[in-house]
This record gives structure tokens, C-alpha cells and sequence, in this order.
């Protein structure tokens, strides 16, 4: 097999082309002396996004992250690149005689450049997003560009100006072909339209996906377009009749991207399952699959002899198949997916790139020097999001989105060991300096210490509430430093485990020690570079200059310079060294200082702009003289810096990963009960058995986000929800672009959601629907009907007589029906399925994977889906059958009530009132877990907890109706003596139960807090202000002036912790507990006597009464501490809980960890743990210690 070019052969032609001698345009001169920082060379060709070849066959187009570059289509030698879109090329095409090329790119433009010399023609601006389709027509006179701004729009290609905007989709517009005649203009979007180019009309709108369609394409006659997308499938359609021709259903994935032989016999398919499929276009039958990606395709092109067929994956190749044969004759290596991740070896003649979109997870050595590859490492199958050399240059540590961390021998390449204690993506990795500790950062909200001798676990910390996206060891090998989601960076002393600081620096995407150890860097996702001073744990300077998140830092080894990478797609350099020395903020200006000779301490040096997308990793080599730089457009940038600069430390973010496995409400969190259950596209709905409704998975239209109340019934459709309320009437939200969210008034017993329409029954048993009616789908029947289901572009219902009865599309037979007599019906997507009055299944319409083919038995209930079927027996028991690739028809063991089948995914309620779910998770539809808790109050006598869809659930005593939370949604609670307040997500708070002294009325006003108290409560305001309601006998509701982070009430005192870190008590001081020591403390807790707070250091002080030992704090590192009357617990950082005084009940008596904080409340104790759950312990007279199931 010919190995065309194994990645960047000929650097003399291909690294070097941006030496500034070359292209002014590829350098950037510092205006110092003292400064100068020049491209030296670039290691890949960046993403593929798209290919053509040219009309004559001599030259291939691809377009991506650096441009776009020309081959030579007989060698296949680069000769050329076309720059100048500041953003990725996601689309490229060439005019019918050659000479023009057209790109469209995430710069929102379309840009027309002369093939032979790279000059640009016209910048054609007036998209408002990312152009990802750009076709020519047959003449060469109109370019079409499709854009994310869900508008088509014709170019004049001779003047460069707009002659028509297309605006009817309602979504993405992702692919545009015009027809071999010129006259028709196909897009993919929500639908695939066909336009009238001449009057810019609609002639066709062909309905027949379940996704948005992603490409389209024309045979070579005009006769037929062939459209593909999210669901799967090919679609095949006649393009005079507008009519639905064959499906090609043999593909795992979604299909990316769709091309035509020359001759028309042959259609070449390729998507996520990183194959390429050919089919007989005529016949609708498979001819080959062509195996060798390891990513997903996105670009596909035939030459025009038909001979080769050119596909560009994710990953890093451009394959060059033999089109008859379906044999691979060429790999075109060079181009790579976006890189995360850079690292110099401790010798600086290595530097490890690694990264990946999702699937591939390739590490790549390259010879700083020469910049030819030396090593490529494979074993991750998914993303690399983080490599690190050991001190010795030996070892090579990659962590991953599979979850796992490898060791790899830097000489052979071979694999010495993987570490697979993480639960989500591992994010950053980081050797101590003496190689014998390894630490990574997790999705899993741990850090974790490793010896990498023997691949064992030595310690894991938990502190974190999110993501750690960053570790970094200090220089000392003293201290690691985690950073990440949850807003707080955490330094840790290394040998002993234990927490020494917490620093609050906003979400934390990087984190980077000085040489020295002075300084710790950390870079925000607001744009921000902290710096900090390690020994004090104190804000010394913030930087500012980057537009959005900082995915990268590093130190020079001399200390004086700073590097950051951002997703602004610059990197800078800022001055941190000389005699200035890392001082409190308050000192030291935070600066966005002058550049050049006039630089000063904090300073920004040099902005690099040469990337065109997000720069997510940067690194100095160990002599400082070389500074590299990793991007998500696939490239990795060399830089010459004089005078030294220094070694990095990486750090860098990459996607999470979904799990796609049967999940039920109750395996991770509190089981919450259900009444029904309702499988959407790619969100699920629940009707709880308190009335209220909780959904989860897709979000983008507001689908998984309910309307506040009671419901009898909730239906899940495609991009939209609706449901009855107790009372009868409708109310519908999500997508409403054909009005299927906007139903009529009256009084309905049932409702059914489909793709873009709905049907409800009325009261009075006559349906009603309304949206999308292309098919006369929302034009029901008359005649009196028991119950109605909405599919995908059909409907059916049972009358009350019993007969079924459809209407809509019924391209494959979905919409009619078999004689009989039915008890129920579902509408699916291009199939139905009814249970019989004899309790026997019968199916009608598409069958192409069994799902119309149902099994013999007695069922009580059937849920047909997108291409599979889900019912339940009359003994309780599931089956499905139909499509199982996301393991959507294959339940698990248990008795159900009911089953939903969903496009890819299936829920089902158990005869226990919980829900579980199984298949395709990537929205995390199939995860009920999504509604469990994510923080819990213990009040005097009851408890409430936030669940994480915003309801409040309370348990426990209830005489003043303090346990009765409003309907509403919430971001935190906050559980009194015999009332409770919690701050909603609007930033209003809202208060029930005993209201003496006005404790429940709370003023107006977007809060940021609440604290629930004995007699009063108190919140912070989102400006820093604090105020209190309620009893003010001990002025405990008269907080002093100034600026607080938060406050906590309690029983006639109030504390608060200031936003410089001190705390003021104000209220009653009768046992001291008003009267807090010195020093800086990151939280405090008021209880009914005495105040415990934990200090910024992770040590707890406590003032006040002590008469039962509850302010005898003991030693150690604290994350939280919670006081009440006579007793204390806290939350050390190892997820322990220890509690100290009054302990009569055993409320004192904490179960075994780890647990992520902990409330106590008059005699019980509750605390969550990491798995969401809740655990109470103490009384439990009033139920206040029995958290629901």
C-alpha cells in the first residue's frame, strides 16, 4: 500500500512555509529589544473539514484548521495553501472551469480566491454564523452558501454581491447542492428543501428524517437527491415528484457527509462509525464498507474519472481508495484533529502532541529539531486530553476521555501500564520532580496520586463538586495545586494528602507553579489570568486581555514571562519576573499594562494570532528558547523566543464523555417516584406521583425545562414537551417553529407529542392537533377517541368503539392500520403498534430492523419508537424488539408498570414507582439520575434538599408547613426552626411555614443566598450587600454595612464572611459567639450558641458556648463545618465527617464516608454524598432523619 506522505515527510516544503521570510503574515515582531518572539515552524496540516477535487482532476482541495491546501492529485505533494479566513474552512468547492475556489468558514464569510495564484477574489460577508456548505452553479455564476443562521444565500461570483437570502428553516443549514441543470437549489437543515433558484421559492419540502440532515446530494443526472443526517439513514427521493424513493439503512451512525460517482452507479456514504459505505444508488443494496479511519468522516470526494474516492476523517488521514474495488491504495497522513495537548521532553529534543475529537486518542513524538516524527503512540480510544514527560524523559503519562491513564516507555512506544480508577475523563496529569508520584486531575471531581513505578493507587482527594480540569506539582514537590469547574483552586500538601488552601479563582481551566514556587498561575473561563501567592493563599495580580476561556499556562524557566492559550485563538506573553515581587491584589494594581520597552511587572509582552481557532495547550521548552503552542485547528505552532524563556507545565479541557447504559432513578440517588413516564428524541419526561414533572436530557429548546405545577399526564416529543394540568388545560414548551408548542384552549384528557406536531383528546372525546400539517397530520378525523398518538409526521388514535384509526404520512404503511379491535395505540416513526383486545401486539409500517414484527404473548401496554418496539407483558416483565445498536431494545431484568420507547433510547417505570432507562445516553436522556439531590438543610425538626431539576423536596416535621415547598424551581434551600427559605432561580427568595415576626416574608430582589435561622433570615444580596428579616431582638437581623460572600443565621445571632475574607457577627453575644477571632476564613456557620468557621487554611476555629464540647474544634483539614445549638460536625477534606459535642440521639454519630458536605439540624444530622445520595443520622421523631427513597 502506497503511504503517501507519512505525517509532514517533506518538512522543507511543508514545516517551514511559515518562516516570516516567506509570508509576512506567518511572524509577528515584538516592538522590545529586549523581546522577540518569531514563527519558527509548523508541525501538521491542521483539521479536515472538506475536499473537492478540481474539474480537470489534477488538484485536491482540502479545506480545515490552517486553510486550505492544494494536492497534487497524480503525487498527492502539497503545493500550495490558501489562508486568510481567520477561522476554520468548513466547506470548499471549485468553480466549473477551475480557476476559482469558493470556502466558507466559522468567520462567518464566504471567500472567493484564483486557484492558480491563492489571491482572494471577494470576501463575501453577510452571514451572522459559521458558513458550512458552499456550492457553485453549474454556469459558475452563483455560489450558495449555507450557514449555522439557518439562512441559504446566493452570491453574485463576478461582483461578489448578495442577490437572494433564503430564510425558511428553522434551524442549522448544513449542506446546499445545486442541481446538474442549475435551476435547483437543494439544502439540509430541520428538513431537506428544494428552491426555486431563479425566484428563490420553495418548490419542495421533503419530510422523511427523524434528524437534521447534515448533506445532499444530486446524481449526475438531476433524477435523484440523495439527503442524510442525525438519524442514520439515507434518504432516497425522486426529484421531479418530490417523492420518498428508497431508505439505506445499513449505516451504525450519523452520516456526515454524502458524494456521487461521476457516472452516478455508485453513492459513497461515511459518519461516525469512521467507515466509509457504497451503495448502488438504483438498486438501494451495499456494495463495500471501507474500513481504516479511526475517526469519524466528514469529507468524501470522487474524482472525475470516478477511479478514486477520496475521505477525510476527524482524526488525521485522508484516505485514497480504489472506488471500483473498494481496496485502499493511498494514505495522505499530515493533517490532524485538534490538538490539546503539548509537552517538551526534559532534554528539549522531544515534544509529545496529542488530542483527538472524540474517538481517536493518538499521541504523536516529534524531533524538536528536525520536526519529523519520531514515535506515535496508540492505545487510547478516545481523546487525549493530557500528556506530561516523567523528570527523567523515560516515561510518558497521557491521561484520557476513556477514562484511564497510560504509562508509556518513550523509547519503544510501548505501553507499561494503565491506571483505571477515574469515572469520567481524565484531564490533567503532572509527574512530582523526583518521578515517583504521579498525579491527574478527573471529570470525576478527584484528583488522584499514583506511583507509576508499579501503576498503584496511593491517594485519592476529594474535595471537589466539579469537573478538575487542571493539577500542576510545585517545583519543591511539596504542594499539588487542582483546579477546575466547581470555582475553587485547592493546594494540597503532597505527602500527607491534606488541604493547606483553598484559593476562590472563578472556574479553572489551567493552573501553572513559577520556577521558584512563589507564584501559582491559573487561567479562568472568564478570560482572566490569576496569579497568586502560594505561601499566603493570597490574589496578587489579575490579568486581563484574552476574550473568553484560558485553557493553557505556562512559566518561562527564569520566571519572568508567562505564557497563556485561550480560546480566542491567541497566545500571550506577560511579563511576571524582575524585581517585583507577588504582592496582595490590593498592592498591586490589577494591570492591562503597557507592551515593549515600557513593560512593567503584570504586563502583556506579545499577542500571537496565528492560530485560527482555540489554542488549548502551550509549553516552553527547558532552555526557554522555544515556545510551542496546541490548537483545536489541528495544529501545533513553533515559536522562537529570545531571550530564554521556560519549561511548561500543560494543562488543558477536552469534551466529557456520555455513558449509554441502563440507569435507574434510584442506583445513585433517592429513587423519585413516578406515575408515568414519556421517552422523547433525545429528552425523557417523568410525572412524579406528587403531581409535578421532571425531565432530563436535551436542553437547547427548552424542552427538559417544565413549566411550574401540577400535571395529570406529560408527553415527550421531539424537540417540544406537553402536558395535561390537574385542571384539564394544555401548556406546551420547546421548539415551536411549526407552533406544535402553542396548543388551543378547552379542557383535554390526554396529549401526544410528535416530532413537530401534537394531538390532544378533549374532555368530550374529539381530538384537536396542530403544528407541522405537511403530511395532514394535524388534521384529525372526527368521531369520539379513547386515546391518541402523535409519530413522526402520522398520528393514530383508538376510538371509543375500540377501531384504530390513522392519518398522516404513510410512505411506509404507518398509517394503516389493521382491522380489530385495540385497547391502546403508538405511533412511532415510520411504524405503529396497537395491543389488540385480546391483549395480542400488532404492528404496521416500516420494518426494516424487525420493529413491526412484534412477539407472540400477552402484553398490557406497547411503545413504539424510532426503529424499535418496547412493551409490557402481563406479567410485568419488558420486551423490545427492532434496532439494538444503542442497546435501545435491550432491557434490563425487573417487573414494569410501563415502557416509553424513545428514538435511540427506552424508559421504564417499575412496579416500585421508579424509573430506569437504557440505550443511547449522549444528551443524557437515559440517565434518571439527573433529577437526584444536590444539596440538603437540616432544620429543627424536618429536612429539604434540592433536587438537581430544581424542585425542593422536604421531609420531617410539619405543623407550620415548613416541610410544603412551593412548586417552584430552586438553586439553594435553607431549612429554620419551623420555617424554610430557599432562593429561586429567577434570584428571588421564597419562604413557607411559621411566619411570627415576618421570617417567611422576604423582601423582593435577586439574592445570591439565604440563610434560614431560628426567629429570622438572612441573604445576600448579588451585589455583596446582606439583608435580614424577621426577629430583630438581639439586632440579629441588622447586619453591619459592607460586602459579603456569605452569611449564615442563627439562633438570635447572625455571622457572614466578608468578601476580603474576615467575619462579622452582629446580634446576640451572651456566650460569645458574636465575637469571632481574626485571620481569613473562607465559610461560616452560626449555630443556636456557638459559631464555627473553617479558615482558609482548612483548620476550624469555634467561639461561643461550650458547655457540651460543641465549639472544642479538633484538629485537621476541613472543607465544611455546620453548627446547631450543642453540637458540630464538619466535612474534612478526605470526605470524612467528624462531630463533636451534644450527642444524646447519636446525631453526633456520623455513618462511614465520604460524604461532600454535611447540616446539622436540633438533634439529627443529614450530608450528601458523592453519588448525590442523602444519609441522615440522629432523631427521628418526626421523620426528619428519613430522606425519601
Amino acid at each position: 500500500m502506497l503511504n503517501v506522505k507519512r505525517l509532514i515527510g517533506a518538512l522543507t516544503t511543508c514545516l517551514f512555509l511559515l518562516l516570516a521570510a516567506v509570508s509576512p503574515g506567518w511572524a509577528q515582531e515584538s516592538v522590545s529589544e529586549a523581546l522577540t518572539v518569531t514563527a519558527k515552524a509548523r508541525l501538521s496540516r491542521g483539521t479536515v473539514r472538506a475536499m473537492q477535487y478540481s474539474p480537470d482532476g489534477t488538484r485536491l482541495a482540502i479545506g480545515g484548521g490552517m486553510g486550505v491546501w492544494l494536492y497534487d492529485a497524480h503525487t498527492y505533494e502539497a503545493v500550495s495553501l490558501i489562508t486568510g479566513h481567520v477561522q476554520e474552512v468548513m466547506s470548499v468547492a471549485f468553480s466549473p472551469d477551475g480557476r476559482t475556489l469558493v470556502t466558507g468558514s466559522r468567520d462567518n464569510t464566504v471567500r472567493l480566491w484564483d486557484v492558480d495564484t491563492g489571491i482572494l477574489h471577494h470576501s463575501l460577508e453577510g452571514h451572522a454564523d459559521s458558513v458550512y456548505a458552499v456550492a457553485f452553479s453549474p454556469d459558475g455564476r452563483i455560489v450558495a452558501s449555507g450557514s449555522w443562521d439557518a439562512t441559504v444565500r446566493l452570491w453574485d461570483v463576478a461582483t461578489g454581491t448578495l442577490r437572494r437570502t433564503l430564510a425558511d428553516h428553522a434551524d442549522y443549514v448544513r449542506a446546499v447542492a445545486f442541481s446538474p441543470d442549475g435551476q435547483t437549489l437543494a439544502s439540509g437543515s430541520d428538513t431537506v428543501r428544494l428552491w426555486d433558484v431563479d425566484t428563490g421559492t420553495v418548490r419542495q419540502i421533503l419530510d422523511g428524517h427523524a434528524g437534521y440532515v447534515h448533506s445532499v446530494a444530486f446524481s449526475p443526472d438531476g433524477h435523484t437527491l440523495a439527503s442524510a443526517g442525525y438519524d442514520n439513514v439515507v434518504q432516497l427521493w425522486d426529484v421531479t415528484m418530490g417523492a420518498h424513493r428508497l431508505t439505506l439503512e445499513e449505516f451504525t451512525g450519523f452520516i456526515r457527509t454524502l458524494a456521487f460517482s461521476p457516472d452516478g452507479r455508485t453513492l459513497a456514504g461515511g459518519g461516525s462509525n469512521s467507515a466509509v459505505h457504497l451503495w448502488d444508488p438504483d438498486a438501494g443494496t451495499l456494495r463495500h464498507i471501507l474500513v481504516g479511519h479511526t475517526d469519524y468522516v466528514r469529507a468524501l470526494a470522487f474524482s472525475p474519472d470516478g477511479r478514486t474516492l477520496a475521505s477525510g476523517s476527524a482524526g488525521d488521514t485522508v484516505h485514497l481508495w480504489n472506488a471500483a474495488a473498494g481496496v485502499l491504495q493511498g494514505v495522505l497522513e499530515g493533517h490532524m484533529t485538534h490538538i490539546r495537548t503539548v509537552a517538551f521532553s526534559p532534554d528539549g529534543q522531544t515534544l509529545a502532541t496529542a488530542g483527538g475529537f472524540y474517538w481517536s486518542g493518538t499521541i504523536y513524538l516529534w524531533d524538536v529539531a528536525t520536526g519529523t516524527l519520531r514515535q506515535i503512540l496508540e492505545g487510547h480510544p478516545k481523546a487525549v486530553l493530557g500528556v506530561v514527560f516523567s523528570p527523567d524523559g523515560r516515561t510518558l503519562a497521557s491521561g484520557g476521555a476513556d477514562y484511564t491513564v497510560r504509562l508509556w516507555d518513550v523509547n519503544t512506544g510501548s505501553l507499561r501500564h494503565t491506571l483505571r480508577n477515574h469515572t469520567d475523563s481524565v484531564f490533567g496529569v503532572t509527574f512530582s520532580p523526583d518521578g515517583r508520584t504521579l498525579v491527574s486531575g478527573s471529570g470525576d471531581s478527584t484528583v488522584r496520586l499514583w506511583d507509576p513505578a508499579t501503576g498503584n493507587l496511593q491517594k485519592t482527594l476529594r474535595i471537589h463538586a466539579d469537573h478538575v480540569l487542571a493539577v500542576a506539582f510545585s517545583p519543591d514537590g511539596h504542594l499539588v495545586a487542582s483546579g477546575g469547574e466547581g470555582g475553587t483552586i485547592h493546594l494540597w500538601d503532597a505527602t500527607a494528602g491534606s488541604l493547606r488552601h483553598s484559593l476562590r479563582g472563578g472556574n479553572v481551566e489551567s493552573v501553572a507553579f513559577s520556577p521558584d514556587g512563589h507564584i501559582l498561575a491559573s487561567g479562568s473561563k472568564n478570560g482572566t489570568i490569576r496569579l497568586w501567592d502560594v505561601a499566603s493563599g493570597t490574589l496578587c495580580h489579575t490579568l486581563e486581555g484574552h476574550h473568553s476561556n484560558i485553557y493553557g499556562v505556562a512559566f518561562s524557566p527564569d520566571g519572568r514571562i508567562l505564557a497563556s492559550g485561550g480560546r480566542d485563538g491567541t497566545v500571550r506573553l506577560w511579563e511576571v519576573g524582575g524585581e517585583a515581587s507577588c504582592q496582595p491584589a490590593e498592592n498591586h494594581a490589577d494591570v492591562k499594562a503597557p507592551t515593549g520597552d515600557n513593560a512593567t511587572w503584570g504586563s502583556l509582552r506579545h499577542t500571537l494570532e496565528e492560530h485560527s481557532d482555540w489554542v488549548l495547550s502551550v509549553a516552553f521548552s527547558p532552555d526557554g528558547h522555544t515556545l510551542a503552542s496546541g490548537s483545536w485547528d489541528g495544529t501545533i505552532r513553533i515559536w522562537d523566543v529570545t531571550p530564554d524563556v521556560h519549561r511548561p507545565r500543560t494543562n488543558h479541557v477536552g469534551p466529557n464523555t456520555l455513558a449509554s447504559t441502563a440507569t435507574r432513578s434510584s442506583a445513585a440517588s433517592p429513587a423519585i417516584r413516578f406515575d408515568s413516564i414519556d421517552a422523547g428524541g433525545f429528552h425523557t419526561c417523568g410525572l412524579r406521583t406528587d403531581g409535578t414533572v421532571s425531565c432530563w436530557g436535551w436542553n437547547e429548546y427548552g424542552q427538559a425545562t417544565p413549566p411550574e405545577g401540577r400535571y395529570a399526564s406529560v408527553s415527550a416529543g421531539g424537540f417540544h414537551t406537553c402536558g395535561v394540568r390537574d385542571n384539564g388545560a394544555l401548556v406546551c414548551w420547546g421548539r415551536n417553529e411549526y407552533g406544535q408548542a402553542t396548543p388551543p384552549a378547552g379542557s383535554f384528557a390526554t396529549v401526544s407529542a410528535g416530532l413537530i406536531h401534537t394531538c390532544g383528546v378533549r374532555t368530550d372525546g374529539t381530538l384537536a392537533c396542530w403544528g407541522r400539517n405537511g403530511h395532514g397530520q394535524a388534521t384529525p378525523p372526527e368521531g369520539p377517541f379513547a386515546s391518541v398518538s402523535a409519530g413522526r409526521n402520522h398520528a393514530c388514535g383508538v376510538r371509543t368503539d375500540g377501531t384504530a384509526v390513522c392519518w398522516g404520512d404513510n410512505t411506509h404503511g404507518q398509517a394503516t392500520p389493521h382491522a380489530g379491535l385495540f385497547t391502546a395505540i403508538s405511533a412511532g416513526t415510520f411504524h405503529t403498534c396497537g395491543v389488540r383486545d385480546n391483549s395480542a401486539l400488532a404492528c404496521w409500517g416500516n420494518n426494516a430492523e424487525g420493529q413491526a414484527d412484534p412477539p407472540v404473548g400477552s402484553f398490557v401496554s406497547v411503545s413504539a419508537g424510532g426503529a424499535h418496539t418496547c412493551g409490557v407483558r402481563t406479567d410485568g416483565t419488558t420486551t423490545c424488539w427492532g434496532r439494538r445498536r444503542n442497546g435501545q431494545a435491550t432491557p434490563p431484568e425487573g417487573y414494569f408498570a410501563s415502557v416509553s420507547a424513545g428514538l435511540h433510547h427506552t424508559c421504564g417505570m417499575g412496579t416500585d414507582t421508579t424509573v430506569v432507562c437504557w440505550g443511547n445516553n449522549a444528551e443524557g436522556q437515559a440517565d434518571p439520575s439527573m433529577v437526584s439531590f444536590t444539596s440538603v438543610s437540616a432544620g429543627l425538626h424536618h429536612t429539604c434538599g434540592v433536587r438537581t431539576d430544581g424542585t425542593v423536596t422536604c421531609w420531617g416535621g410539619n405543623g407550620e408547613g415548613q416541610a410544603d415547598p412551593p412548586m417552584v424551581s430552586f438553586t439553594s434551600v435553607s431549612a429554620g426552626e419551623i420555617h424554610t427559605c430557599g432562593v429561586r432561580t429567577d434570584g428571588t427568595v421564597a419562604c413557607w411555614g411559621g411566619n411570627w415576626d415576618g421570617r417567611a416574608n422576604p423582601p423582593a430582589g435577586p439574592f445570591a443566598s439565604v440563610s434560614a435561622g431560628r426567629q429570622h433570615t438572612c441573604g445576600v444580596r448579588i451585589g455583596g450587600t446582606v439583608v435580614c428579616w424577621g426577629s430583630d431582638q438581639f439586632d440579629q437581623s441588622t447586619p453591619p454595612a459592607g460586602s459579603f460572600a456569605s452569611v449564615s443565621a442563627g439562633g438570635d445571632h447572625t455571622c457572614g464572611v466578608r468578601t476580603d475574607g474576615t467575619v462579622a457577627c452582629w446580634g446576640s453575644n451572651r456566650d460569645g459567639q458574636a465575637n469571632p477571632p481574626t485571620g481569613s476564613f473562607a465559610s461560616v456557620n452560626a449555630g443556636g450558641y456557638h459559631t464555627c468557621g473553617v479558615r482558609t487554611d482548612g483548620t476550624v476555629a469555634c467561639w461561643g458556648g461550650n458547655w457540651d464540647g460543641q465549639a472544642n474544634s479538633p484538629a485537621g483539614s476541613f472543607a465544611s463545618v455546620s453548627a446547631v445549638g450543642f453540637y458540630t460536625c464538619g466535612v474534612r477534606t478526605d470526605g470524612t465527617v467528624t462531630c463533636w459535642g451534644w450527642n444524646k440521639y447519636g446525631q453526633a454519630t456520623p455513618p462511614a464516608g465520604p460524604f461532600t458536605s454535611v447540616s446539622v439540624g436540633g438533634v439529627h444530622t443529614c450530608g450528601m454524598r458523592a453519588a448525590d445520595t442523602v444519609t441522615c443520622w440522629g432523631h427521628n421523631d418526626s421523620g426528619q432523619a428519613t430522606p425519601p427513597e
